[in-house]
């Protein structure tokens, strides 16, 4: 669901897309099942290392071509974007990928988390998110995550937020 807080004028020539600047996503985890969380968050049972999951997207921060991380087939005219933070929180019974950039590929959030997840879980070292950014080859990433559980926080505008 969506709600409206507030409603700003903006330039004629605004776009609710083209013109931002920033976004921020969070993917949520939960590690047993709650009837609460049901569609929101991602019920994924097994323990993980979320120091390690961190340490391990550290190298993706910055510009670089996040291919192994998009769609097979994507039509996007450029691959790079800036990612500026992405980190794990420890939750109560779960976890969370938060990420910012500049702009996302299509299916770039949820091919980034099920890459971590296969670091939290102890099958990749903390450097196998680097590798595979290296490859820039989709299937050298892990599996994609589910929809649920992924949501977009903010979006920055720099008619809005200088």
């Amino acid at each position: 669901d969506i709600a409206v807080y507030r409603l700003l004028p903006v330039p004629d020539d605004g776009h609710a897309r083209f013109s931002a600047t920033e976004r921020g996503y969070r993917y949520r985890i939960h590690h047993r099942k709650d009837p609460f969380l049901r569609g929101r968050s991602y019920l994924f049972r097994p323990a993980l290392d979320v120091a390690a999951m961190t340490a391990a997207c550290a190298p993706l921060l910055g510009r670089h071509a996040f291919t192994s991380f998009c769609r097979t087939g994507s039509d996007a005219k450029t691959m790079d974007c800036d990612l500026r933070e992405a980190r794990w929180e420890a939750l109560d019974h779960g976890c969370a990928f938060v990420v910012k950039a500049d702009r996302f590929l299509r299916n770039m959030v949820r091919a980034l988390v099920g890459t971590c997840l296969e670091v939290g879980q102890g099958q990749q070292d903390t450097g196998h998110l680097a590798r595979v950014l290296e490859e820039q080859d989709r299937s050298a990433a892990g599996r994609s995550v589910p929809a649920e559980g992924l949501f977009l926080e903010h979006v920055r505008y720099p008619f809005i937020d200088p």
